[in-house]
C-alpha cells in the first residue's frame, strides 16, 4: 500500500507504516533516548575540511561526536573501540589508524584509563579510553 500525503496523511494505516519506518531507521543507526533529545552532533568545520584526512578519519570523528553530550562543556566520550568502528563503519585496523590521524592533527585526545583495585590503586587491567574531541 502506498500512502499519499496529501490524501492520506492522518490514515491509521499510513501512520503506522511511517511509524514502523522511524523505528526502523533509529533502530539501525543505533539511537539512543539520548540521541533523540539531542538530534545533531557538532564537529569542527577545520575538521570536517580538513583535505589532509581520509573519509575514514572523518567518519571515526563522526562516530565519536555522535557519543558526545553536547549540553555539557566537556567534549569527551568513552564508548568500546568495537562501538565506535560499528558506528563508524571501519575495521579495528582502520580505526586504529584514523584515532593515530587524528591525535596527530590535534582533533583527538585519547586519555587511557586502568581499573583500580579495592584500595583505590591503578592496575594492569585496561578500562575503556577517553576519547576527547578537540574544538579546533
Amino acid at each position: 500500500m502506498r500512502c499519499k500525503t496529501s490524501l492520506n496523511f492522518f490514515n491509521a494505516k499510513c501512520a503506522k507504516i511511517r511509524s514502523h519506518f522511524v523505528i526502523e531507521v533509529r533502530r539501525r543507526i543505533n539511537m539512543s533516548v539520548k540521541d533523540e533529545r539531542q538530534p545533531f552532533i557538532m564537529l569542527s568545520k577545520k575538521l570536517a575540511m580538513d583535505e589532509r584526512l581520509s573519509a575514514s578519519d572523518k567518519s571515526v570523528a563522526v562516530a565519536l561526536a555522535s557519543y558526545v553530550d553536547n549540553t555539557k562543556t566537556d567534549r569527551d566520550a568513552w564508548p568500546a573501540r568495537k562501538s565506535i568502528a560499528a558506528r563508524a563503519r571501519v575495521s579495528n585496523n582502520t580505526l586504529t589508524k584514523s584515532f593515530k590521524t587524528l591525535v596527530e592533527y590535534g582533533y583527538l585526545e585519547i586519555v587511557e584509563r586502568y581499573k583500580s583495585d579495592e584500595d583505590g590503586r591503578p592496575t594492569k587491567e585496561r578500562d575503556t579510553n577517553i576519547y576527547i574531541l578537540k574544538n579546533v
